[in-house]
């Protein structure tokens, strides 16, 4: 798809070198993936039309135009999809040499903020976490369960998918296709077996992956896990039982890493059909942590991966690294359920009460858990969510997290660490 770039073509460059102009026009037209150029061109066009109708020049945007047209569109389409309204125009703007410079403009900002008071949006529906609970309770109720050659193939693809999304925290573009996709799909040439630190490993070489597209492939090593839950044994399993393999053990160079029986790939819709079978089945009622009814969405499974590091207790720079984060950004995949929420707002009132006096007060049902959160505020440190989150880990994760944030306290206190004791008791030592 390719569109007139003007501050290109009007530049000398394009009489004196043809060609390097358009190679430029080209990137700066394709520097985005192609569904998104089509939503800025359904974007900048409605706009255009917008002017035409009312003799306006749509270029360069001013002010009044753009809130015109937003209050326009408001009319039509949902009150969140005008951020990408207001990405495709100012696309196209910048394409035409223009600076953009409506960001902060006071008249937009204050359309915008009238037409959500007018408009309200509904609270997103929360995603679904498949985590390993889920797959716990649901993939035994398979038939066959847990014999692989009792099982057809592709109830073995579904159980190696579901496993290798969850313990390798997979976005739902890097294992499953779908129409709209622009992604590479996911071949069985980029499943290897290797050795990393003297431990074999499956690695799975997810190509141009959603937060590292300028990298060829970046992988994702998945490890052991229990007996009949391992996404090693699981994959070996499908792979050896596949139809397409052949008898040296090799696959053809074009056959997608999770292949259905006559070869296609695994489709989104597929896969989150089965899942929501398997969660009916197993009587899993699909709704967040809150109660609130929820959606299986493409990444469940990443946020399950989260969900279930998290409630292990898994420390949060581990998490990141299986997760492939640079940034805190795998928050926003974390739900917390009202026992988290219960025990946040006991500990509100700890440092002002004192751990001994809450344990007192009627009616205040406390758990051994609670006993690191009581040592950090014995400490003077307030608790915060990440503290209540591994209250409920096991006791190594527990005890390094409390002595590293006594000995951060200690420091900014001016007390020496050296002969320093944890001074927090934890179940389990």
């Amino acid at each position: 798809m390719r569109a007139d770039v003007s501050v290109v073509s009007g530049h000398r460059l394009a009489v004196t070198d043809p060609w390097i102009a358009d190679a430029v026009s080209n990137a700066a037209w394709n520097h985005i993936v192609p569904h998104t150029r089509k939503s800025y061109a359904c974007a900048f066009g409605a706009y255009e039309r917008f002017c035409d109708l009312r003799l306006l020049e749509p270029y360069p945007v001013d002010a009044v135009s753009l809130s015109g047209f937003l209050v326009r569109m408001s009319t039509s389409v949902a009150q969140a999809s005008l951020g990408m309204y207001i990405a495709g125009i100012r696309f196209k703007h910048e394409l035409q040499g223009f600076t953009w410079d409506l960001q902060l403009n006071w008249l937009v900002r204050r359309v915008l903020r009238y037409l959500k008071r007018c408009f309200p949006a509904a609270a997103a529906v929360p995603k679904f976490s498949i985590d390993v609970s889920c797959l716990r309770k649901g993939l035994p109720g398979l038939p066959g369960w847990p014999i692989a050659e009792d099982m057809t193939h592709n109830q073995r693809l579904f159980i190696a998918a579901s496993l290798i999304g969850v313990a390798g925290f997979l976005r739902g573009g890097e294992f499953l296709c779908y129409p709209r996709s622009d992604r590479t799909t996911l071949l069985m040439s980029m499943m290897k077996w290797k050795h990393r630190g003297g431990i074999e490993v499956l690695c799975c070489e997810v190509p141009q992956p959603k937060s590292a597209w300028w990298l060829v492939a970046q992988d994702v090593l998945l490890f052991d896990g229990p007996p009949d839950f391992c996404p090693k044994m699981r994959w070996r399993e499908f792979c050896e039982l596949s139809p397409f393999r052949r008898p040296d053990g090799s696959f053809p160079n074009d056959l997608p890493a999770f292949h259905l029986e006559d070869g296609s790939p695994l489709s989104r819709s597929r896969m989150m059909e089965w899942t929501a079978a398997m969660l009916d089945r197993a009587g899993i009622p699909v709704t967040c942590p809150l109660g609130r009814p929820s959606l299986l969405r493409m990444a469940s499974w990443r946020a399950g991966g989260v969900r279930s590091a998290m409630s292990a207790g898994v420390p949060t720079p581990v998490i990141m690294e299986l997760g492939r984060w640079k940034s805190e950004a795998w928050l926003h995949y974390l739900a917390l359920a009202p026992p988290d929420l219960a025990r946040a707002s006991i500990a509100m009132w700890r440092p002002v009460l004192g751990g001994g006096a809450m344990a007192k007060s009627p009616g205040l049902m406390l758990d051994d858990d609670d006993a690191m959160i009581v040592g950090l505020c014995e400490l003077g440190l307030p608790p915060t969510s990440d503290a209540f989150v591994v209250s409920r880990a096991r006791s190594l994760a527990v005890e390094a997290v409390a002595r590293s944030l006594r000995r951060s306290a200690l420091g900014r206190a001016g007390v020496g660490l050296g002969g320093v004791g944890d001074g927090v008791s934890f179940r389990g030592q």
